[in-house]
């Protein structure tokens, strides 16, 4: 019959760790070790990966010592995953550590070692730390998606900051970055609020002002 190999083994981890099926990549890794099949850094990462995708932070640190025991060095798909659990475990500490970590190691982040590291500190509800690693960001020449300046506007303008949330939005139309018109109505809305009618109105009217130019979609 047909011998896997490392790739049909990598290739049904991957699709365990889609499922976010930690245990059954796990299985799949220890199944190919038993066979004699050795495994390589993709195999690993992929299981890295799966732990990420099921929010086991202490997991995917796990698999990471594991692959660097076999001989492979931690790579910059091993520090996503990494901050990634940690994200998705709520923990901005740790992501920011991990973000810390690659750099010491070499590895530059990318936006999307970045762009999780901000979603770890919103998910925490500390939308200033997440401004933070976004300044960091632009500091290394990375330039943040829509949905991640998205993200952070609309938390500033929950979390009653308006003058936070109209600064990011005002680097965003600055840079050609648009947005849904949600994002100008939570900033007019948290003007509003604060009772600044002028700042509220001024959003308000801009948001607008993209619709009826079709800039943006209604």
């Amino acid at each position: 019959g047909v011998v896997a190999d490392v790739v049909s083994y990598s290739t049904l981890i991957h699709c365990h760790a889609k499922a976010k099926d930690l245990s059954r990549a796990e299985l799949c890794l220890a199944k190919m070790q038993e066979a004699g099949v050795q495994a390589n850094s993709v195999t690993y990462n992929t299981v890295v990966n799966a732990c990420a995708r099921a929010g086991d932070a202490a997991g995917a640190e796990e698999w990471v010592r594991k692959m660097e025991a076999a001989g492979f060095k931690a790579d910059l798909m091993s520090y996503n995953s990494l901050i990634n659990a940690c994200a998705k475990a709520g923990n901005p500490d740790k992501a920011q550590e991990w973000l810390c970590q690659m750099r010491k190691c070499g590895i530059r982040p990318d936006h999307i070692s970045y762009t999780t590291a901000v979603h770890a500190c919103l998910v925490a509800k500390e939308p200033l730390r997440a401004a933070e690693v976004l300044e960091e960001m632009l500091k290394f020449q990375e330039r943040p998606s829509g949905a991640c300046l998205a993200a952070l506007i609309q938390a500033f303008a929950d979390d009653e900051k308006p003058r936070e949330a109209s600064r990011w939005l005002e680097f965003a139309v600055g840079s050609s970055i648009e947005f849904r018109p949600v994002t100008y109505r939570k900033v007019s809305g948290a003007w509003a609020r604060e009772g600044n009618v002028e700042e509220a109105d001024r959003w308000a009217a801009a948001g607008q002002l993209k619709v009826s130019t079709g800039d943006i979609r209604p």
